[in-house]
């Protein structure tokens, strides 16, 4: 455990003290350790394996015993015993718990900590055993394979409240064992069952089985810069918390109303298990993991859907400083579904056009790549997160933001050529993201202008047709490299060709704004551009002097209440309808234009008719909006001359 430099005892990874002897007690990953629920069980005696039910020796299908790993205090683990899920006694839920065999390795345990459930706190254990063992694993049922080790407070004796950590519970063990055995001696207070959110080993020394000495083993570390978008119109709290195996941490903070932080260096820890933290803002909360090799990156959500998202876009080998580029966005929910809907309505018609209409793009000077069909589907393209919000808020804002995350699955089929070689590919998508950020301009709404000024992706799983990639592999094994590996794909997306996808997007939003069909929806009409037309008595109506209209003797004579007034602008719009009217205003003319429909797919892009398709769900709420901002009463006329 420790070595001599110039005469002095220096300590190696994993131990400390005077003389090198006290081991640093760490987080024991069991994420991949096979664990089985067991009831009916003693210390000693042999385990007898749970199901799933909510009867006896059961467990309910979604409490089971792989909640108590899974890092999320919103699941649990709940066993009855020997009564049902409708029996309240002191025993039930008791001798119940769990064997775990540890992923090929064996650790010396001296330590653990529960974690409550959210919820009926009766149910929460306080005293426990723990026994360890090296036997096989099919003689983990037996009694005899089973060391006693522990017999005592679960750590959770005095209520730390709901969804949290008890104490560390600290254990004389000097043993190393490959399996672990748990199980619940009595709990809080009378209830049916016993239950738990979080289980988890603390201890040092965890070595493959194939080394029973202790000898100093550095995980491979992992780097990220990070960054959180606050999309909503006021300022967004965010803490972050555990911190489990991290080297640099993303600080708490507030971030202002339409504000990204500051972007921060995030690190990973050298101990050899599973790096994570906690995120926390709006309504959401996010479990971070961050690793290579048998240990993963990725994000889970607990809070509403599309309030909160993010992307997690390689960079390596092109960045020699960090592995990934970590993006977080919260803000309103309202646009993905509308979005979705205007994607479903336009998504056929535009697969058609790109298998009529070929796209062309130079990766290189000497690789030209084309585009000649996509296989897409109703749910290929879906938008998780999507925001629209002012660069400066306050009143006249002539500039927002766009953040964007479209969840891409499908097929693409082309071809690439080298110089005069030309080879047939196709590339089948899953899992993959993109995030578009743009700023839209409407200071002159003759000339919106609209400007992508970033776009990141992440893919977790493409497939290459084999001859192409063998091909490659063969001759341009510089550029097999750059694709052979979802995480390598996204990384030459995100770096190498980021210039070139950002340019052409610019150029088909430009090409797509100056449609007629949409430079018509937001040309500017105004009000000396609107022709009326009158009948000549209602012209020599207009011509009579009715600036003192109340002084006459036959309006004098009347009470308040008595003068009907209909031309006031807001004395009808107490019952507007749904449907539009027969006659065609020219400042607005665009609302006659749109159609829930879908797009014909006909070889032709759906933005060069005179129709604008949008789907049902958006439809609605355009016309839902119109009419929330035009009604301005819900007094009847009738009700109005009364008042």
């Amino acid at each position: 455990s420790g070595y001599f430099q110039f005469g002095v005892c220096k300590c190696k990874s994993g131990w400390t003290g005077f003389d090198c002897a006290t081991p640093i007690y760490h987080y024991i990953d069991t994420v991949h350790s096979n664990i089985l629920p067991i009831w009916n069980t003693k210390a000693g005696r042999n385990s007898n394996l749970t199901s799933i039910g909510y009867g006896k020796g059961q467990m309910p299908p979604n409490e089971t015993i792989s909640n108590i790993i899974d890092r999320n205090i919103y699941t649990k683990y709940t066993s009855f015993e020997s009564s049902s899920a409708d029996v309240i006694s002191r025993r039930s839920g008791l001798n119940t718990g769990f064997y775990m065999i540890l992923n090929t390795t064996i650790c010396i345990v001296t330590g653990f900590q529960f974690t409550t459930a959210i919820n009926q706190p009766k149910r929460d254990p306080v005293m426990i055993t723990l026994e360890g063992s090296n036997a096989d694993n099919s003689s983990l049922t037996f009694g005899t394979s089973w060391t006693l080790i522990y017999n005592g407070s679960s750590g959770l004796e005095i209520d730390p409240g709901r969804g949290e950590v008890g104490s560390l519970q600290i254990l004389n063990n000097s043993q190393p064992y490959r399996s672990y055995r748990m199980l619940v001696i009595s709990k809080r207070e009378i209830e049916s069952g016993v239950h738990y959110s979080e289980f988890a080993f603390y201890g040092h020394s965890c070595l493959p089985e194939t080394h029973i000495q202790t000898r100093n083993i550095m995980a491979q570390t992992m780097s990220a810069y990070m960054r959180v978008t606050n999309d909503y119109p006021q300022p967004l709290i965010l803490t972050t918390s555990t911190n489990t195996n991290m080297k640099d941490t993303f600080p708490s903070q507030t971030i202002e109303a339409g504000r990204t932080s500051p972007m921060t260096y995030i690190s990973t820890g050298t101990e050899m298990c599973q790096s994570y933290f906690d995120i926390a803002y709006g309504s959401s909360t996010i479990k971070i993991n961050m690793g290579q090799d048998e240990y993963v990156t990725d994000a889970n959500f607990f809070g509403l859907k599309g309030q909160t998202e993010t992307l997690f876009a390689p960079t390596k080998p092109f960045s020699k400083d960090t592995d990934y580029t970590f993006y977080f966005f919260g803000g309103p929910d309202v646009l993905p579904p509308l979005i979705n809907s205007l994607i479903d309505a336009n998504l056929p018609a535009i697969t058609a056009y790109v298998s009529t209409n070929l796209f062309y793009f130079n990766l290189t000077n000497d690789i030209k790549l084309t585009i000649k069909q996509l296989d897409l589907t109703s749910q290929s393209i879906r938008c998780s997160y999507a925001t629209l919000s002012p660069i400066h808020h306050q009143e006249n804002n002539l500039q927002w933001n766009i953040n964007m995350i479209l969840n891409l699955n499908g097929k693409i089929f082309g071809s690439i050529t080298y110089h005069y070689m030309s080879m047939d590919f196709n590339i089948t998508l899953s899992n993959a993201s993109m995030l578009t950020q743009a700023i839209v301009n409407i200071s002159d709404l003759q000339v919106l202008s609209c400007t992508v000024t970033q776009v990141a992706f992440s893919i977790q799983s493409f497939n290459i047709n084999n001859d192409l990639l063998m091909l490659v592999k063969a001759f341009f094994s510089t550029w097999y490299k750059l694709i052979d590996t979802p995480y390598n794909l996204a990384s030459t997306l995100n770096i190498k060709y980021n210039n070139i996808i950002i340019d052409k997007l610019n150029i088909a939003i430009s090409k797509l704004i100056n449609t007629t069909l949409i430079k018509n929806v937001f040309k500017k009409k105004l009000m000396s551009d609107r022709t009326f037309h009158y009948d000549n008595d209602k012209m020599e109506q207009i011509k009579t002097n009715n600036s003192r209209w109340m002084s006459t003797p036959k309006i004098q004579s009347k009470m308040l209440s008595q003068l009907k007034i209909p031309g006031t602008h807001n004395s009808g719009s107490y019952e507007l309808t749904r449907n539009l009217s027969e006659i065609i205003y020219g400042n607005i003319k665009f609302l006659w234009n749109l159609s829930a429909n879908t797009a014909p797919a006909n070889g032709q892009l759906p933005f060069n008719n005179d129709k604008i398709y949008v789907g049902r769900i958006l439809l609605d709420y355009i016309i839902d909006t119109v009419l929330r901002i035009s009604i301005s009463q819900s007094r009847t006329i009738r009700q109005q001359l009364d008042d």
